[in-house]
């Protein structure tokens, strides 16, 4: 969806197969959600805004989630949420190039490893959670705060931030 404004908020959910949500300078007017028993969930957030504080919830049984946020518009809420998967893999690619916005990943895994790339504007590649350096010194003022879990599987985040 490109330019669209969600007055409510948007679930999607399948059995099998994949579940892809694309928006772009869209405007989101609650929670975004996706379920699916077996397959991969793909989220693009570029630019997105929200009319209040909103609740990220994206869940596989067996398969790969993959974000990627482009923040480059101050979004005047907090995102807060969770991805989850029990077998898969999770990968987030987070860029924003506004002081006022942030981002925190918390991973938990139980077989694999968490993996994360500074590529400019985080803390360090040891910390859990791995958050810009905005976020953790209180500037931003629109965050995501995002929890990954997998039970087994990777989670990679590759970070930038202004």
């Amino acid at each position: 969806a490109q330019n669209v404004n969600f007055s409510q908020g948007l679930t999607s959910a399948s059995t099998t197969g994949s579940v892809t949500m694309n928006f772009t300078n869209c405007v989101m007017g609650d929670d975004i959600s996706g379920t699916l028993s077996t397959g991969s969930i793909t989220l693009r957030s570029f630019n997105m805004m929200y009319s209040q504080n909103s609740v990220w919830a994206f869940e596989t049984s067996t398969g790969s989630i993959n974000a990627v946020i482009y923040q480059y518009v101050d979004m005047g809420v907090n995102i807060t949420g969770s991805l989850v998967t029990s077998t898969g893999s999770i990968g987030v690619t987070y860029i924003d190039n506004q002081a006022s916005v942030g981002a925190s990943f918390s991973g938990s895994w139980g077989t694999g490893s968490y993996n994360r790339i500074n590529s400019g504007g985080f803390n360090s590649t040891t910390y859990n959670p791995f958050y810009s350096i905005d976020y953790g010194d209180g500037t931003a003022t629109s965050t995501y705060t995002l929890s990954l879990t997998t039970s087994t599987g990777n989670i990679n985040v590759d970070g930038t931030s202004s």
